[in-house]
């Protein structure tokens, strides 16, 4: 079997820490600017820009601690 043993579960705490990532992300870049940045302004932004790096570092982690743990045929490993 291939892909994610546990692809809901990681879904779901992905997604949640995304929407974290994104509301953290609107608070940095509405100090550098100085004034409130709307929420589809910082999400396109971050999507634009940090979504890969975001991504690779959640499932960094993600894999660490996970159920499946070395049954996983796509558990990630270091670069």
């Amino acid at each position: 079997m291939s892909g994610c043993q546990n692809f809901c579960a990681f879904m779901a705490a992905e997604r949640e820490g995304l929407q974290a990532a994104i509301a953290d992300y609107r608070c940095i870049l509405s100090r550098q600017v100085g004034m409130e940045i709307g929420k589809e302004t910082a999400k396109q932004d971050f999507l634009d820009h940090l979504l890969g790096t975001f991504s690779l570092q959640f499932r960094r982690q993600y894999c660490k601690s996970c159920p499946a743990g070395t049954r996983c045929t796509i558990r990630c490993r270091p670069e």
